[in-house]
């Protein structure tokens, strides 16, 4: 009776563990979408003991990319129960916090980075990996508000052999391997107190680029395309912006002059934020535009048109001053004064 007994909660802990997961699917910017041919990534979700999620995000050929805990709460500060496949419309609403240590992965399945999180800021050092295992560098993560170009103090660096390239914070890199916007490319340049310091080169996914650092800030740069074209730059990344300036106070300018508030929302009182999605193509045109967030059927439908009034005056972004396709999420707010 005793063995049955166990082998019933044996069972039933196996069941409420396979109930606790569920996925969701999503695109090369990370947003989720509804359909998995439209997908880049799956990710599941799975309920811990103490109540935070374990999120594992793979790849569509079932290699793991990354893995994070985080704690999950609602657009009302609510605490998520999950107890379904959730739709996007769903996951769209949810405020994801990632808490202690998250891997990722090379797409072949080796280990590439760990760091560290407490409440979704990355704490301390993170390691990254050479594809043989052996650990490539030591790095801090910048402060987003202290960072000029670059992203990444690098602490120490060991090549693929084991061998010593950086220690404290200085040394030089040639033609080595390095992680670099969520990618690994060989450069070559000098660090001083884990800052770019000087001439640097290498290669990234669009090319390849020769760089002026001082103390980690970017100098001048200019890259090479695919095609041969070459661009000049002095600014590392740009996001896709609207009007001459390139400013959101731009944007909402001109917002503020396009926008009628609904006659039939202003009678019933009706105010909100309405979030829109849309991709900002490397020509400039914008495509794909969707309401991200919603705020009320009357809401949506002049969000939209006033988006759409202003879509020629998008410039594309550019990352090594060349363009690329972006994605943007940004809020419309309407307020009756």
């Amino acid at each position: 009776m005793r063995f049955f007994f166990l082998l019933a909660i044996i069972y039933v802990g196996a069941f409420q563990s396979i109930q606790a997961q569920y996925h969701y699917y999503l695109d090369e910017f990370f947003l989720p979408v509804e359909d998995s041919l439209a997908a880049n990534y799956r990710r599941a979700v799975q309920l811990n003991e103490n109540g935070s999620y374990l999120l594992t995000t793979s790849f569509m050929n079932g290699k793991v990319f990354k893995q994070v805990n985080a704690s999950i709460q609602l657009k009302n500060n609510d605490t998520l129960v999950l107890d379904h496949m959730p739709t996007v419309k769903e996951v769209k609403e949810w405020q994801i916090t990632y808490q202690g240590l998250e891997t990722t992965y090379y797409k072949t399945g080796e280990k590439l980075k760990t760091i560290f999180y407490q409440d979704d800021r990355p704490a301390g050092q993170f390691r990254v990996w050479h594809l043989n295992g052996r650990l490539m560098a030591e790095m801090v993560e910048i402060p987003f508000a202290e960072r000029k170009d670059q992203e990444h103090m690098i602490v120490s660096y060991f090549d693929s052999l084991g061998n010593v390239k950086v220690v404290n914070g200085k040394g030089v890199l040639s033609n080595d391997l390095l992680y670099e916007q969520d990618a690994v490319y060989k450069v070559s340049g000098q660090l001083k107190n884990g800052l770019k310091q000087g001439e640097w080169s290498g290669a990234f996914a669009s090319g390849s680029y020769i760089e002026v650092y001082k103390k980690g800030k970017l100098i001048k740069g200019e890259s090479t395309g695919e095609d041969g074209h070459h661009y000049q730059y002095k600014q590392l990344h740009k996001e896709a912006l609207y009007g001459e300036n390139g400013s959101l106070a731009d944007f909402y300018r001109q917002v503020g002059k396009e926008l009628r508030y609904p006659a039939e929302a202003r009678r019933q009182g009706v105010e909100g934020k309405v979030y829109l999605m849309f991709m900002v193509d490397k020509y400039g045109e914008v495509r794909t535009l969707d309401v991200y967030r919603h705020g009320n059927p009357l809401l949506d439908k002049e969000a939209v048109r006033v988006l759409r009034k202003l879509a020629p005056g998008f410039k594309p972004a550019t990352f090594r001053g060349q363009p690329f396709t972006s994605r943007r999420v940004l809020p419309i707010m309407f307020h009756l004064g």
